[in-house]
């Protein structure tokens, strides 16, 4: 095929919201004959308010962009798919997902009538509207599922929302799993949203062998959220007053010991209004007290309707299960469900952290109280896939004797258990905390200036210590650690050196043959591929540095560090051999270029004498860096593939299409084929929001957007988006229900 040239363009964090259809032009290398099949990733695009990413400093029409310094995680999910088929020109597909309150979202974006009463705003890592409740973006993995003789297809997933089915045809989002019902909401009580927030997993497991797709929900304990609780509280009756003391605080604080600080805030949380300790009425299954102990719930979903298994979790003493951070990943084998304590705080407690992201003030202050290290170690939990007692009830999750002393966001597990032995590979993030993100007021820890806007957004994880790869063998059946059987990945590289080899820098998204697979389990992972994110100069804040100069696992000394970070290491991708635990293979990427995520794809034949496990190619999406003189730098979205038994001699082919951009991504997945979506699995959208609206507290949350005002707003703004779902015929307007309730609050008042 010819090899096209385009023109460069685009700044680091450059992505479009562009719906498209388009071919994927070679721009070096050839194309392999024998690549087949669909490539699937996920990535955030910014909000209905934007055009994508960065987020813009101000409105079309001048106003200030709220958004503005956004969290990068904060925005509705795109889906992306390119299918390769032998003969033809690989074809992208780009869609928005949208899920129900994508819908309210777009109603309400600004300049469009209700967004200052209505409107969702950037707050911390999440969208929220105080009248309206939270965004379920669905932007961060794909799992691939089938069930009996329907059509593999995809389930889109978040980490604070019920996952979506997802049409790998059409690129379009079906239907939720589960019945609002069936899950447990984690917010407050006094705070009626029909878009509620529930904690779960972006990771379910899914078992190709039986069919099954486990999932959690989950609360942390209440007493850990009773800032946010306040948060809400405040927001809701009084958010000039709040935003007021709380900037006179801040200036207070300014400069003070990190306790001192620390206690004069917790007075100030102490003293606020006494009305919060008095829930609302509410069916009690949706409210969450301050004391609630926090629970843990495994769900299990066989693709057909009716209710989904549910099992609460609890020790072998009968305590509860306990998630200090949250379960952003799962695992399973034959006989055992692996539960963990992620180091990711993408939880309730984040939600909120900016509850004024246009007051710089308010927003350090609470990053100040509110931000703390991750726990720097793993606690497991083993459930025997034996004692699930059919249709849910309770179930023991046995902790494993020991943690594993490291933190961990990401895992896989060998499916096969001998002799009840499970193999857990675990990506280690170490003195990393991906739920931060750099701010308008960062300062870079090396040049104690202000932070290169062009990183604003991105996750602020200049690295604190060099990461690890871990093996971790455990007796599943007695819950006992095997140290002696494990082993870590942590090389630190030749890092004076302008090639640093095989090293465990900032390690992020992996790869392996089969991984989430729909119809083939994987026994035995013998080899897997890595993204090293590197050392970037540009990255490290100073917050951040003083966050975890104190790190209890460091290997890096942080004078070290700080001269690695200064000298800068690319990002590269290496192959694991997991027997050793040695490299087999490396690549290092071209100065200012960025690895963003990899996915095996396997090739439709074998090839003989190659082992199965090598036997494909490696699609990576990469930032290619461009250099424009003046030490500046331009990047394109662009699609690589490797021969995946030899990484070193680079990609075999490169390919673009300037119509898309992607900057930064998340979780990928692979279909053999894309076949029509018949799986008949359905949540009637109407009755499943309606039910949830006629549970909510009678008065509404600002006292006027009550249940039949939201009824309407939902009639006209969201059900029409779902026609198989038809709304009822409902008497009224919904602005004129709105001004209705306003005027008869002046009128109270008045009296």
């Amino acid at each position: 095929m010819p090899q096209i040239q385009h023109k460069m363009a685009k700044p680091l964090l450059y992505t479009t919201r562009n719906e498209v259809d388009a071919p994927l032009d070679i721009i070096e290398g050839t194309l392999p004959a024998d690549v087949q099949g669909a490539f699937f990733v996920s990535y955030p695009v910014g909000s209905v308010n934007s055009g994508g990413l960065p987020f813009p400093e101000t409105y079309p029409d001048g106003k200030r962009c709220q958004e503005y310094g956004s969290a990068i995680m904060n925005g509705d999910g795109m889906g992306l798919r390119v299918v390769f088929t032998p003969g033809q020109t690989p074809t992208v597909r780009t869609r928005i997902l949208k899920t129900p309150c994508y819908y309210a979202d777009y109603a309400t974006r600004h300049g469009n009538p209700g967004s200052a009463l209505l409107g969702f705003k950037n707050l911390g890592i999440s969208r929220l509207s105080l009248a309206l409740g939270a965004r379920n973006e669905v932007n961060t993995a794909y799992i691939p599922v089938k069930f009996g003789t329907s059509n593999p297809f995809l389930l889109a997933t978040y980490d604070v929302g019920r996952p979506f089915t997802l049409d790998p045809g059409s690129m379009t989002l079906q239907t939720p799993i589960g019945w609002n019902r069936e899950w447990t909401p984690c917010t407050p009580a006094y705070v009626p949203w029909p878009f509620s927030l529930a904690q779960t997993t972006a990771h379910p497991s899914f078992d190709p062998v039986t069919q099954e797709l486990f999932t959690t929900n989950f609360l942390r304990p209440g007493t850990s959220m009773l800032f946010e609780q306040r948060m809400f509280h405040f927001m809701k009756h009084a958010p000039e007053l709040l935003e007021k003391e709380m900037e006179e605080l801040a200036h207070e604080v300014e400069g003070q010991h990190i306790q001192s600080a620390n206690d004069r805030i917790t007075q100030f949380l102490n003293n606020l209004h006494t009305e919060l300790d008095r829930p609302d009425p509410a069916t009690p299954e949706m409210l969450v007290a301050a004391d609630t102990p926090g629970a843990v719930w495994l769900m299990r979903w066989k693709g057909q309707a009716g209710d989904m298994e549910r099992w609460t979790l609890h020790d072998p003493r009968g305590n509860p299960v306990i998630i200090e951070e949250c379960m952003h990943q799962t695992g399973l084998t034959e006989d055992f469900i692996v539960l963990t304590d992620c180091s990711f705080k993408f939880s309730i407690d984040l939600l909120v952290s900016n509850p004024f992201p246009h007051n710089q003030d308010i927003d350090r202050m609470i990053r100040r109280f509110l931000s703390r290290p991750m726990i720097p170690q793993t606690n497991v939990y083993i459930v025997r896939r034996k004692d699930l007692t059919p249709g849910g009830g309770t179930a023991v999750a046995y902790p494993l004797d020991k943690p594993i002393p490291v933190e961990t966001i990401h895992f896989s597990c060998n499916y096969a258990n001998p002799g009840g032995k499970v193999t857990l590979f675990g990506v280690h993030n170490a003195a990393t905390c991906v739920a931060e993100w750099v701010r308008p007021y960062d300062v870079d820890k090396l040049t104690g200036q202000e932070t290169d806007r062009e990183l604003l957004s991105l996750f602020s994880i200049g690295s604190m210590d060099v990461s690890r790869f871990g093996k971790w063998v455990f007796d599943a059946e007695n819950a006992r650690l095997l140290p002696d059987e494990s082993a870590e990945f942590a090389e630190i590289g030749d890092w004076k050196s302008d090639n640093p080899g095989p090293n465990a820098w900032a390690v992020a998204l992996y790869a392996y043959r089969d991984m989430i697979s729909a119809d083939t389990p994987v026994n035995d992972i013998r080899h897997l591929w890595f993204i090293a994110d590197g050392v970037d100069n540009r990255m490290l804040t100073d917050f951040i540095y003083n966050l975890y100069t104190d790190y209890p696992n460091r290997i890096v000394p942080v004078e070290t560090l700080l001269e690695i970070t200064k000298k800068g290491i690319p990002f590269s991708l290496c192959r694991l051999d997991t027997d050793t635990m040695k490299p087999g293979d490396y690549y290092q990427a071209p100065q200012n270029t960025y690895l963003r995520c990899v996915h095996f794809i396997p090739r439709p034949t074998p090839t003989p004498n190659v082992d199965p496990q090598l036997d494909g190619y490696l699609m990576v999406l990469a930032q290619a860096g461009y250099p424009e003189g003046n030490d500046s730098w331009r990047y394109q979205s662009e699609y690589w593939l490797f021969d995946a038994a030899n990484i070193a001699q680079g990609p075999v082919c490169k390919m673009y299409t300037p119509k898309v951009e992607n900057a930064f991504v998340l979780h990928t997945a692979f279909l053999p084929e894309v076949l029509p979506y018949n799986n008949p699995y359905q949540v009637n959208i109407r009755q499943d929001y309606n039910e949830s609206i006629q549970q909510l507290p009678v008065k509404g949350l600002f006292g006027f957007i009550d249940k039949a005002a939201l009824t309407l707003f939902f009639d006209k703004f969201v059900y029409p988006n779902y026609p198989q779902f038809p709304p009822e015929r409902t008497k009224g307007h919904f602005w004129k229900s709105i001004w209705n309730g306003i005027v008869g609050i002046f009128k109270k008042r008045k009296h």
